[in-house]
């Protein structure tokens, strides 16, 4: 259970004081018992099959218990989605438990959340959190969601989403976090679209990051992939060439071998 401090924001707030004990009970319930792998302040509640199994042992009938905390504004639901939004273990203090590890299966588990007002308000006060907030969580969940914060575009979007793969590969690959220029690498994700689709693309940026000579060569941003992204082509789509080929040049030599 988190300490006392991190709960400062819920027993300060009349909304939830006044609340039936129940409600106050799923509520705690699902602030604490969920998997630190899941979105924080963002429960999926029809997709989450742990929590609700977990949820019926101890007595707690989701979304049905809540409903007082959301009549009275404290916490947000959509039902046609089955997503409920709890603002305030974003603002309060219990974040700070979570590790910069967790948020890179934020960012993958959220994209498999249905579309939702909820879940863009979600991105968007979690990315004004990390603007207060200072520690490498924080800077994590900035280089990691701050694509959302990109004007207008929709965080859901498959350019959105094509940068954000990119950067996860780059640290997966122990390159660090990738520090993106969202707005000019979301256009060339727009351009790349056009002609080929979010999983041929992500595709070829796993094969990006496997070439050994582009590695040691090349700049390893999305600039520099969209200059390259041709070379991965033929690999991506032949079936019977696997992952494990090799880089571009030794497929190139492989296929003049066979002609």
């Amino acid at each position: 259970m988190p300490k006392i401090d991190f709960l400062a924001n819920e027993w300060t707030s009349p909304q939830f004081l006044l609340s039936p004990r129940k409600a106050r009970e799923a509520y705690w319930f699902i602030a604490t018992a969920r998997s630190p792998a899941l979105p924080p302040g963002l429960v999926w509640y029809a997709g989450e099959k742990d929590l609700a199994k977990h949820a019926r042992r101890a007595g707690i009938r989701i979304p049905q218990d809540l409903e007082p905390l959301c009549a009275s504004g404290f916490i947000r639901e959509d039902p046609a989605a089955s997503l409920i939004l709890m603002p305030s273990i974003l603002l309060g203090n219990l974040i700070q438990s979570y590790t910069p590890r967790n948020v890179i299966s934020w960012s993958k588990r959220i994209d498999l959340f249905p579309d939702s007002e909820i879940k863009k308000a979600w991105l968007s006060m979690i990315l004004s959190v990390s603007k207060e907030k200072s520690g490498s969580l924080f800077k994590k969940i900035s280089d990691t969601f701050g694509a959302s914060d990109f004007g207008s575009e929709n965080p859901g979007s498959d350019a959105v989403i094509l940068v954000r793969y990119f950067a996860e590969i780059f640290e997966v690959n122990g390159y660090g976090s990738y520090v993106a220029n969202w707005g000019k690498e979301i256009a060339i994700a727009k351009s790349l679209l056009e002609t080929l689709d979010v999983e041929e693309i992500k595709k070829r940026i796993d094969l990006y990051f496997k070439d050994e000579w582009l590695k040691s060569k090349a700049s390893l941003d999305f600039t520099s992939f969209r200059r390259n992204i041709n070379k991965f082509a033929r690999k991506s789509t032949r079936k019977n060439i696997s992952d494990k080929t090799g880089t571009y040049w030794e497929i190139v030599k492989k296929e003049q071998n066979e002609s």
